[in-house]
């Protein structure tokens, strides 16, 4: 508990006390301008003051603190989900496998070396994209529960712009679109760019 919180606490428990500042001075042996200027929040008082003062109201130090740090600030509305930030980190961790092995795969292909046939590779993107929308949404509902729109609006942006390059990559690699002619060139960098 800080200060104005502890001063209005102090001078709450002595005016239910019906004490005035005066007769709170004798029971706890403090000079009666620091019981004022506790009272009304212009210092902080150091502990053992504090617990002289407690005492002489009937309350002891150890019972006002706990109740104080039991009493939650005031949360966001927004259901915190532990699980989902968890399940976020190990999808991190394997779309880091994934991705890296994915663009391995990529440049090799560039050279005409195929390391896995299309069907295989596909599945290997599916679910590399699979793990970075789950890593994405749970960055997305840390940014909700941080107030941060910007970082939940990029989040599902980055889901959906995701897509859209994982499926070009798909065709470039099992070779329904030619990556050596004008746009095709552009769009494979570019993708290979995006999932790193």
């Amino acid at each position: 508990m800080n200060q104005p919180e502890l001063g209005n606490y102090i001078a709450q428990l002595r005016k239910e006390k019906g004490l005035t500042q005066e007769e709170l001075v004798e029971l706890c042996n403090i000079n009666v301008r620091t019981i004022q200027r506790i009272e009304n929040g212009d210092v902080t008082p150091r502990s053992y003051t504090v617990k002289n003062i407690l005492e002489a109201l009937g309350k002891s130090i150890d019972e006002v603190f706990k109740t104080s740090e039991k009493q939650p600030d005031v949360l966001p509305a927004i259901n915190y989900n532990k699980s989902l930030l968890g399940w976020g980190m190990i999808a991190g961790i394997i779309y880091l496998i994934l991705g890296t092995l994915n663009v391995l795969v990529s440049i090799n292909e560039a050279f005409n070396t195929e390391l896995m046939p299309p069907s295989i590779y596909g599945v290997s993107i599916i679910i590399e994209y699979l793990t970075l929308t789950v890593l994405l949404i749970a960055i997305a509902h840390y940014g909700l529960l941080n107030k941060g729109t910007l970082i939940k609006n990029a989040s599902y942006g980055a889901i959906a712009l995701l897509a859209i390059f994982y499926i070009i990559d798909f065709l470039f690699y099992s070779n329904l679109l030619d990556e050596n002619e004008g746009i095709g060139m552009v769009l494979s960098y570019s993708s290979l760019f995006f999932m790193v």
